[in-house]
């Protein structure tokens, strides 16, 4: 059992050593959107651990990446509307598009 116990904590230790962090802003993509978009400001949290990003705001959202380092995700938001996260996280080049209105935001790393 304690071996059991021992294994467990060392892999959580070592997916959190190798946790990448990095913040993102998204930036509306005005020649791939619709005029009626507007630019969104809200600072995202990216965080890569394993398989799984996940995208830190006021709450979180997962999606798995791939083994290529792709993701394509539909996240739900809270207001009922839903955006489409793609792109490749290895690259740090990533979209976020709402496809009901026809607007698409790249993930631009901060520095």
């Amino acid at each position: 059992m304690k071996v059991l116990f021992l294994g467990a904590a060392l892999c959580l230790v070592c997916s959190v050593a190798y946790a990448q962090t990095w913040q993102a802003q998204p930036r509306l993509m005005k020649e791939r959107s619709v005029a009626s978009c507007t630019d969104d400001g809200t600072e995202r949290t990216m965080i890569v651990s394993g398989n799984k990003l996940t995208m830190k705001t006021v709450v979180s959202y997962d999606a798995t990446i791939r083994a290529d380092g792709t993701v394509d995700e539909i996240i739900r938001l809270p207001s009922g509307r839903r955006l489409r996260l793609t792109g490749n996280v290895q690259t740090r080049d990533l979209e976020l598009t709402n496809e009901q209105y026809g607007c698409r935001y790249k993930l631009v790393v901060k520095q």
